[in-house]
């Protein structure tokens, strides 16, 4: 062996290491890769499964929420069509309506069963009009 081919054999030992070396690092790599690709994915699920249970409790806290202006709008509604009823707008009489997500209830004093009658009635129909769900309670009391 001459002297020059000495550091072509060492030269081509050191290339064939590296080599050899970048096989072992491009297999850790696509490894890393691959684990930290699964990471991500189930972080990303992870995250995902979060947002849908917040936008699952915000959708819940709106129905709650409009279900309680339901009820604010519903009373308003009943009271204003007592008020426009001459048999059930009376200076002697007291009619008040409470509202609830789940119940309408009419409280107070009329005079005649035909005034007790009429608010039931004028509830139900408004009632009726919007759609509401709510059931209707008459504690009406009739004091002659």
């Amino acid at each position: 062996m001459n002297l020059k081919t000495i550091p072509a054999i060492a030269l081509l030992a050191f290339a064939s290491l590296g080599i050899i070396g970048c096989n072992d690092t491009a297999a850790g790599m696509a490894e890393d890769t691959k684990e930290n690709t699964q990471a991500v994915a189930d972080a990303s699920k992870e995250m995902a499964d979060d947002v849908q249970e917040g936008a699952e409790k915000a959708a819940d806290d709106v129905v709650e929420a409009s279900k309680g202006v339901a009820a604010t709008t519903l009373t308003a509604r009943i009271k204003s069509a007592l008020l426009a009823n001459p048999i059930t707008h009376e200076s002697n009489i007291k009619i008040d309506v409470d509202s609830t997500p789940e119940m309408v209830t009419l409280n107070g004093y009329v005079v005649t069963q035909k005034q007790k009658d009429e608010a039931e009635e004028i509830a139900k129909e408004i009632l009726k009009e919007t759609g509401a769900t709510q059931k209707l309670e008459n504690k009406l009391e009739v004091r002659k």
